[in-house]
């Protein structure tokens, strides 16, 4: 009995002392406690409100390099490169529902240092119209450190992290915009 007050009496100590040390200011368990705090894998929050839907016209283009416009005008959608094209409408029509549809995965209440972010020098630019008129503009930094997702920074200066495949999936109409394949093209062997 005397063996398990002591053991009970260092534990009771040894937590008072965890307690008061956690309640420090800046110190390393708090810090260590708070880093292990799981990050949500649930996403709410989208970056522009669906009631300000749909969308009307993506432009995306690499900082100092290529730009592709999908633009719906009078009900069909058109590909602008460095010629006007007949747009895949199911494409398309995918694409801005993918950009109405971007998640925040993290939203920054002090914005990180640009320099750090990329967004001092983005790589890549990607405008909406809003069906309201209104342009929603984007600027997409670096990836995160462990690559989940782009810090992306919008006009009035708010920070967010989306995730990595969503802006992926945006980035790509620079490389394979949704245009419908001419009459004289082949299709490629096989199909």
């Amino acid at each position: 009995m005397r063996r398990l007050t002591w053991i009970l009496l260092i534990l009771f100590f040894a937590l008072g002392i965890f307690v008061w040390f956690k309640r420090l200011p800046e110190n390393e368990i708090k810090t260590i406690w708070s880093l292990g705090t799981p990050t949500p894998t649930t996403f709410t929050e989208n970056l522009i409100s669906p009631e300000n839907g749909p969308i009307n016209k993506v432009s995306v283009q690499k900082v100092g390099g290529n730009k592709v416009t999908i633009d719906k005008t009078s009900g069909k959608w058109i590909v602008v490169t460095a010629i006007k094209r007949d747009a895949d409408q199911n494409l398309a029509e995918e694409i801005a529902g993918q950009a109405l549809d971007l998640r925040i995965n993290r939203k920054f209440t002090t914005a990180p240092s640009s320099r750090d972010t990329g967004l001092n020098q983005p790589d890549y630019k990607i405008t909406l119209l809003l069906i309201n008129g209104s342009l929603f503009s984007l600027d997409i930094g670096k990836q995160t450190v462990i690559g989940s997702g782009y810090y992306v920074g919008t006009e009035e200066g708010s920070v967010y992290i989306i995730r990595q495949n969503e802006i992926d999936s945006l980035i790509s109409i620079l490389d394979d915009p949704p245009m419908v394949a001419s009459k004289t093209e082949t299709p490629p062997p096989g199909k």
